[in-house]
Order: structure tokens, then C-alpha cells, then sequence
């Protein structure tokens, strides 16, 4: 999706809320991707995030808390390292996703562990 449709959605939809809530305060964020119905546009009322990266569990949920009254939507989150990210990424496959955040440098790193 071209960025200035994929950011008029996002602002439709509430997801630039979720991502300046959640993904950009968690600390050492790789990537972020939306998941399923909202990955195809559809208003499910569920935003699912795959979120990879070392990230404070604690602090996702109490954020996630917070994210889902002000957009009154529920937030499901999975949190991947970047090693467990490269190992469960083929079981995306098929499955609706929108790369939503990137951290400049992952793609690189993602690289390096399949190389190990």
C-alpha cells in the first residue's frame, strides 16, 4: 500500500493511536505488524500486533490498557525476540499482515541470525 493511503487507513481506523501509544514507548522495537482483519482493512473491533523486538511485558499491557479505552478497541499483542521471530515468520505465511513500524537497522539483523 502506498504510505499515503496506508496512513489515511491507519488514522481512520485508530491504529496511529495504537502505534504512538504502544509501539514507539516499549524500548527496543524491531518491527511491528498488524495481523489479520485490520491487516485487510476490516474493522473487527480486535487489533492484533506482532510485535519483535526486548520488550517489558508489564509495561505493553499497561499500555495496551490504557490505548484500548481511548480507541475502544481491544489490543491482542505477540511479542517475539528476533531469533523467535525469524523461526515462527514462515507461519505467517498466508496470513494477513501490514508491517506497521521498522526499526532502520532490522533487516540487517534479522539477515544475521539466519546466517548463524
Amino acid at each position: 500500500m502506498f504510505p499515503e493511503l496506508r496512513s489515511m487507513a491507519a488514522k481512520v481506523i485508530g491504529i496511529d493511536k495504537v502505534i504512538d501509544s504502544i509501539v514507539t514507548r516499549l524500548g527496543n522495537i524491531h518491527k511491528a505488524y498488524l495481523l489479520d482483519d485490520y491487516a485487510e482493512g476490516r474493522d473487527s473491533g480486535i487489533i492484533d500486533l506482532l510485535l519483535v523486538g526486548d520488550i517489558n511485558q508489564y509495561h505493553l499491557n499497561d499500555l495496551s490498557r490504557k490505548t484500548e479505552r481511548y480507541i475502544d478497541r481491544r489490543i491482542r499483542s505477540l511479542v517475539l525476540t528476533l531469533e523467535e521471530y525469524v523461526e515462527f515468520s514462515p507461519k505467517l505465511e498466508g496470513r494477513p499482515k501490514l508491517l506497521i513500524w521498522e526499526k532502520r537497522q532490522c533487516q540487517k539483523e534479522i539477515n544475521g541470525f539466519q546466517n548463524v
